[in-house]
C-alpha cells in the first residue's frame, strides 16, 4: 500500500491510498468548517438539498439514470462532527477502473458527478429551488426528533451537551431543531455560497489508481464555469 498527500489546488487536499486488494475504490470530499449551534442544521441539510439536483441532472431519476451508468456508481451525501469541526460533502463508492472494461473511466466521471454536485446545483433565478429545500428540512428535523427512539445513543448525545454546555463540542452533528426550523431556501442558498467560498475542502481516496494520476484527474475536474480547477 502507498499513501501520497498532496495539495491540488490552494485549500483542496488530496490524500490517495494506493491498493490492489478490492475490486471497489471509494471517495469522499469533504468540506470543513467550525462547529457551531447556529450553523450546525444549515451546513447538516445543504449535502442533503445538493444531492438532489444539479445544473445538468435536475432531479433525483436524472442522477439515478447516471450512476446506472457508471456500473451502479454510489453516491450519498455525508454529515460528520470530527471533534469541533463539522465535515459535509459526499462518499462515493465505485468499480474500481482496473476491474472494468479497457478504456472505462468509472472514476473521472464520478469525480465529475461530485463536482457538478457540490458547484453546479440545480437552482432558479440564483437560489435553491424551495421545495427541495423544505423537503430536506423536514427530513432533517425527523432525524433530529428520531433520537429520542435511541435511548442509548440519546442518553449519551445529552450527556456531552450537559458536560461540554459551553463547548461547541456539545452540538449535534445534525444541529438543534429551533435552528433547522428556522431554514428557508434563501437563507440556505447565501449559507452554501458563503461555505463553498471559505471551508477547506479534504478529498479521500482508496483504490487501485497511483495518488499522482488521482491529483491530476481532479485537478482537471471542471468547476461551476466549466474550467479545469487546475
Amino acid at each position: 500500500m502507498e499513501t501520497v498527500r498532496t495539495e491540488i489546488i490552494p485549500g483542496v487536499w488530496l490524500t490517495a491510498l494506493r491498493n490492489d486488494k478490492f475490486k471497489t475504490g471509494c471517495m469522499s470530499v469533504n468540506l470543513l468548517t467550525q462547529l457551531d449551534r447556529e450553523n450546525a442544521a444549515l451546513n447538516a441539510i445543504t449535502a442533503f438539498v445538493l444531492r438532489r439536483g444539479t445544473r445538468y441532472h435536475p432531479d433525483m431519476e436524472s442522477i439515478a439514470s447516471e450512476l446506472d451508468e457508471l456500473y451502479g456508481t454510489g453516491i450519498e451525501p455525508i454529515v460528520r462532527k470530527i471533534g469541533e469541526i463539522q465535515c459535509i460533502g459526499f462518499y462515493s463508492s465505485f468499480p474500481d477502473d482496473k476491474y472494468l472494461p479497457t478504456g472505462s473511466s468509472v472514476f473521472e466521471q464520478t469525480a465529475n458527478l461530485i463536482c457538478e454536485m457540490l458547484l453546479s446545483p440545480n437552482t432558479k433565478g440564483g437560489l435553491f429551488l424551495p421545495k427541495y429545500v423544505e423537503s430536506e428540512k423536514e427530513k432533517l428535523l425527523e432525524t433530529i426528533r428520531s433520537r429520542l427512539n435511541n435511548k442509548r445513543s440519546y442518553s449519551i448525545y445529552r450527556l456531552l451537551e450537559q458536560m461540554c454546555c459551553y463547548e461547541d463540542y456539545a452540538v449535534s452533528r445534525f444541529g438543534t431543531e429551533d435552528t433547522a426550523e428556522g431554514i428557508y431556501y434563501q437563507k440556505l442558498t447565501k449559507h452554501y455560497r458563503n461555505l463553498i467560498a471559505t471551508s477547506p475542502v479534504e478529498i479521500f481516496y482508496c483504490g487501485s489508481m497511483d495518488g499522482e494520476k488521482v491529483a491530476q484527474i481532479l485537478a482537471d475536474v471542471p468547476d461551476e464555469e466549466g474550467r479545469a480547477a487546475g
